[in-house]
């Protein structure tokens, strides 16, 4: 399994299971309370102590192998969730299913700080929107399954088997994250001279605030999680009104997750287009307004049918959020970045819990959910031209992977290769600058990768018989490196760079699948 696979197998777990405790937890305290106060409190509990923690975390995950990280949080959270499991078979105390949740939230602190760090490093920047699209096409299909388990369950017997679950999904995340490359590390801060946290904690500030469009993200991440942080209370209320019971809300909260599997496997390429800003706005808006309508026909299925358009949304605005900081964020900065981005998506899922049940009180619920669908959805609309540098930074991504598209058709080598296999190949591309007089591959040695020659000269030597001689001399748009790959994985001749070059460097693997496809072998010594 590739590593990718592996973070794939432990997302799916591990959420699947979270949704299912939530939505176990949710009932329990709302039945056993009779108050929609302590629904807002499970998810302060459940989010708040990020706001202290994920700057910190940040740090930790630019210091220390996020492997590591990843597994001892799964260790801990399962132990925590086979306490709480006992709490709720024994119908426990609410305030102390608070208390082991909110334990298990320190526990979880850098596991998505270390996820999107190692997202990036397993797949290169140019599959960053697939990869992402799929591990948001895993989050919302467990959206989808855990809340319609939990229900089930909850029909069928105790909340505690629902977290009893969520603890055995845990060691399941534990045992994938554990056989990632042990090469995924992060980059040290200051080209590897360790500092103080505080001033790490500092030069993550700076970097935020140093940079409009990171501004920007951030602030539409914060008010589509805010939307989030009012649902948790709101869909629930919802479920009551429409006569669909507190379980009912189990059934909304799948119809979210399945827009964001429709949007994850459909929009992907909304969200990787050159106006992928503009997607972020119009995104917001549609997420918005369908909580505007969800007691407008005072019917389930239309409730339902709104929260497919409004899970959607959000996963879009997801997918171009995370896409953009991971795309423009110095790689020495990506986790102090991205914990200051989860303590203020946090803050505005903390905001939205609170203030849902106060606006309720005070003017009734249709019109907290009218405020909280047209409010968002107006601000995003006019703040559209705040979002122009995404769409530059997506358009030039867009431009970069096409310049490859042209580069690598023109080979000959893959003539036949089909386009997607041409376009697969120059995402998985990683460009190199490479100074005169560096040798790039060396007789002899294995072959591991397939080169292409943007920019300069190289010239070829073989050594035969003892002696030594140029055989070939390449510029811009030749190739080497095949042969080794073809034959017997060894290098059959030297290239060194005779000006200052640029290449594109494909793994073997990728080489190999492309030519499965494409046919036919190169006539140059390489």
């Amino acid at each position: 399994m590739s590593g990718f696979g592996r973070i794939v197998v432990a997302s799916a777990a591990s959420q699947a299971g979270d949704w299912l405790y939530t939505i176990a937890l949710m009932t329990f305290l709302y039945d056993t309370t009779g108050s929609a106060v302590w629904v807002a409190a499970l998810t302060f509990v459940r989010l708040g102590p990020y706001l202290v923690l994920e700057p910190v975390a940040g740090v930790v995950v630019d210091r220390i192998d996020p492997r590591r990280l990843m597994v001892a949080s799964d260790i801990a959270r399962a132990v925590l969730m086979c306490v709480l499991a006992v709490v709720l078979w024994t119908e426990g105390s609410p305030l102390l299913a608070l208390v082991v949740t909110g334990v298990s939230t320190c526990a979880s602190a850098p596991y998505p700080l270390a996820l999107w760090v190692v997202v990036p490093q397993l797949v290169g920047e140019d599959r960053l929107v697939a990869a992402n699209a799929k591990l948001s096409t895993v989050e919302n299909l467990a959206i989808v399954l855990g809340p319609t388990l939990g229900a089930v369950l909850l029909f069928a017997g105790s909340p505690g088997v629902a977290v009893a679950i969520n603890a055995a999904s845990f060691v399941v995340a534990a045992v994938a994250v554990a056989g990632l490359p042990r090469n995924v590390r992060p980059v040290e801060p200051g080209g590897g001279e360790s500092s103080g946290v505080l001033a790490d904690l500092r030069a993550g500030w700076a970097a935020v605030t140093g940079s409009s469009l990171t501004v920007a993200v951030i602030l539409f991440a914060v008010v589509d999680n805010l939307l989030y942080g009012a649902d948790t209370v709101l869909l629930l209320l919802v479920s009551e009104a429409l006569g669909t019971g507190s379980s009912g809300v189990g059934y909304l909260f799948a119809a979210v997750g399945l827009g964001g599997v429709l949007a994850a496997v459909l929009g992907r390429r909304l969200a990787a287009s050159r106006r992928a800003g503009t997607v972020l706005g119009l995104s917001l808006a549609g997420y918005a307004l369908p909580t505007a309508f969800l007691l407008a026909w005072h019917s389930p299925l239309a409730a339902f049918a709104l929260e497919v358009v409004h899970g959607a949304g959000f996963v879009l605005i997801e997918l171009v959020a995370v896409t953009t900081l991971q795309r423009t964020l110095p790689p020495t900065m990506m986790g102090r970045v991205f914990g200051i981005y989860a303590a203020a998506v946090v803050a505005g899922i903390l905001i939205g819990a609170v203030l849902a049940p106060v606006l309720v009180r005070l003017s009734g619920l249709t019109t907290t959910l009218l405020l909280f669908g047209i409010v968002p959805a107006a601000i995003a609309v006019l703040l559209l031209p705040a979002l122009r540098p995404i769409d530059v930074a997506a358009a030039a991504g867009v431009e970069r992977l096409a310049d490859r598209v042209r580069t690598i058709s023109g080979l000959g080598l893959f003539a036949a290769a089909p386009q997607a296999t041409i376009e697969r190949l120059a995402a998985s591309a990683v460009p190199e600058r490479i100074t005169a007089g560096t040798v790039v591959i060396r007789q002899g040695d294995r072959a591991t990768d397939f080169f292409v020659l943007t920019k300069g000269a190289m010239s070829v030597h073989m050594t035969r018989d003892g002696r030594t001689g140029r055989i070939n001399r390449m510029k811009a748009g030749d190739y080497f490196g095949e042969l080794g790959l073809l034959c017997d994985g060894i290098r059959t001749a030297t290239v060194t760079a005779d000006t200052d070059c640029a290449v594109l460097r494909i793994t073997g693997t990728d080489f190999g699948e492309a030519m499965a496809t494409a046919g036919g072998v190169s006539r140059r010594m390489s």
